[in-house]
């Protein structure tokens, strides 16, 4: 496939001035006025960005300086406001009082909407380039904000759409910057931005990225005529385009290829005699007998088809759910597909482990995700004294074996950890103790994201683990991903198998578990019991916020998941302690973003 060559113009040099004018003593009315020169934190610094990277104030850019409460004022640039060839401008406001002594501006004033800011730059549109800047004595120094793709193009077509190749976010319909720590939060991400294009070969058009992004596997153009879509630019080199930081791929006439509509593959399985997993359609397949299998590339337990044709399919990663380094192909040794359909074959002697196989488009980007689970012993099933209503497994979700009381039980029986409402797992801790995950191998293993998802980049980039404020992984909320009354198309349990709903009338669901009959927790054997016979839940900690990298707690704290959303930030999950750290069992709201597990129960 055609690739575009990049120059990427470094943006590193910082632009100084001591011209600043005498700020006036402020009034203790509302009347004061106060004066600011306004200068550039870097060359790339401001929307007017030509002659590669040359940048300026011009007259008729407006500012908006806002501080205490929800006054602000706009003003907007004269020539004589504007020297140094447009690298300063000066600007009187009034009306405006400072937050805590602190004045805060930002660019384009156009951009912001009304309100009370605070210490945040607010913007409700994205597509511009975006600047703040907070004040120092009589001075701002404005900080770019985004980064910028710039390129000409020549066609018979008015519209572009740009994407990431992975669903990356480019887009919000309000972005908040606080500064000086770039600080962000956001609402509203898009993964695509739509906008007119000129394409007469001379005019450079921009596209403006919040923040800047890591394209991961590339970006795509598509350019359209009257609607219809005529021409792609595809490139699938990994690019960063970083804040402050401009990107110029210069003519990319020369780049275009015809849209051609995907269509099916006519590939052919190299996998024969496949066995049909058709009836144990789910996220989810227990394998428990070496071979070769075959299973419709369905939405998890729907008979929905994806939203692409199949054209590909490989491993993501394998794990043994311990620490030791992983053999590629243990797990699940060949991969292939057919029409719509997935293959897979296991080596002639199964190892018992964890992986993850998806699917692909024509374009190579993942359209959906199975866990594939090779448990070491027979997995089985125990009302362990209807503490749930319903049978519950004998262990975690992803646990190799079946954890047992009374005994030291192995890493490999804690299981894997999910953020909730994600059909795609996580692996485990490595060891008790402060732990990091298992080792997994694979095309590509963990990858933490600082930034919320969107759902579909969640499907793009299974291996993301989307993280913003210990609170939500989802950039737009939705609390129908997991549902207690139904088992969804994310729901991550194989098939006859579901995540527990919350149900205050089950015993596991109240909120003192002392009272139910079998309840325990062992600090030394790093579990807790409930129920008659015992149902074992292995103390294995979780993953957040504060500890992306690596499990915090294993061996004293765990959380398991339930279906229920418990709002926008947070799902319903039980907690347990042992005694040491509070001997806390209780029903909690826990952020959708933390990593923790799920016992499965029949449906």
């Amino acid at each position: 496939m055609k690739k575009f060559q990049y120059i990427l113009l470094a943006v590193s040099a910082a632009c100084l001035f001591s011209c600043a004018k005498e700020t006036p003593v402020p009034e203790e009315t509302s009347s004061a006025v106060y004066t600011f020169t306004c200068t550039f934190a870097g060359p790339d610094a401001k929307v007017s960005i030509s002659d590669e990277g040359k940048t300026q104030w011009e007259p008729g850019d407006e500012i908006m300086v806002h501080g205490d409460g929800g006054n602000h004022a706009v003003v907007k640039l004269q020539p004589s406001d504007i020297s140094i060839d447009g690298k300063v401008a000066t600007i009187s406001v009034s009306g405006v009082e400072p937050l805590n002594g602190i004045f805060y501006a930002q660019y384009p004033a156009w951009a912001s909407p009304e309100g009370d800011f605070g210490k945040w730059s607010v913007f409700n549109n994205t597509d511009t380039f975006l600047m703040g800047a907070v004040s120092e004595e009589d001075r701002f120094v404005f900080s770019n904000l985004s980064g910028v793709i710039a390129y000409r193009v020549y066609g018979d077509f008015d519209q572009v759409e740009f994407s990431g190749n992975n669903e990356e976010v480019v887009a919000y319909s309000n972005y908040q910057v606080r500064l000086p720590e770039f600080r962000i939060s956001y609402q509203g991400a898009a993964t695509s931005i739509w906008k007119s294009v000129v394409a007469d070969n001379s005019t450079v058009n921009y596209l403006y990225l919040p923040g800047g992004v890591n394209f991961s596997s590339g970006f795509t153009f598509r350019f359209y005529s009257r609607g219809e879509l005529k021409y792609l630019a595809v490139s699938t080199n990994p690019i960063e385009v970083g804040r402050n930081q401009l990107l110029n791929l210069g003519d990319i006439t020369w780049r275009l290829e015809e849209y051609v509509p995907d269509h099916p593959s006519d590939h052919q399985s190299s996998i024969t005699d496949a066995q049909d997993l058709s009836s144990l359609q789910a996220n989810c397949f227990v394998i428990t007998e070496p071979g070769a299998y075959k299973f419709p590339a369905f939405k998890g337990i729907s008979q929905e088809p994806l939203d692409n044709y199949v054209h590909g399919a490989d491993v993501l990663w394998e794990s043994w759910n311990n620490k030791e380094e992983v053999t590629y192909g243990s797990i699940v040794a060949e991969m292939d597909f057919q029409d719509e359909w997935i293959y897979f074959r296991t080596p002639d002697v199964l190892t018992p482990g964890n992986a993850v196989i998806a699917a692909r488009n024509l374009r190579g980007q993942i359209i959906w995700s199975w866990h594939i689970w090779v448990p070491g012993s027979e997995i089985t099933y125990n009302s362990y004294g209807d503490i749930y209503k319903t049978p519950l497994m004998d262990r975690n979700l992803g646990a190799l074996y079946a954890p047992q009381a009374e005994t030291v039980n192995p890493i490999e029986s804690f299981g894997l950890t999910y953020q909730w409402g994600r059909k795609d797992p996580f692996p485990g801790p490595g060891q008790i103790g402060k732990s990091t995950p298992a080792y997994v191998v694979g095309m590509e293993s963990e990858c933490i994201m600082e930034h919320q998802l969107t759902l579909k980049e969640s499907i793009a980039r299974p291996t993301l683990l989307g993280q913003l404020n210990n609170g939500n992984w989802l950039a737009d909320y939705d609390d129908s991903l997991w549902q207690d009354d139904v088992k969804t198309i994310y729901d991550p349990c194989p098939a006859g198998w579901r995540v527990p709903a919350y149900d205050t009338n089950c015993p596991m669901m109240q909120g003192d578990l002392s009272a139910v009959t079998g309840w325990g927790e062992s600090e030394e054997f790093y579990y807790f019991t409930l129920g008659e016979p015992a149902a074992v839940f292995p103390l294995g900690g979780y993953r957040d916020d504060y500890f992306p990298d690596e499990y915090t707690r294993v061996g004293t704290r765990a959380e398991y998941w339930t279906s229920n959303a418990n709002n926008g930030e947070k799902g319903t999950a039980l907690r347990v302690r042992a005694a040491s750290a509070g001997n806390v069992h209780k029903i909690i709201g826990t952020p959708k973003a933390r990593s923790c597990y799920i016992r499965c129960v029949a449906e």
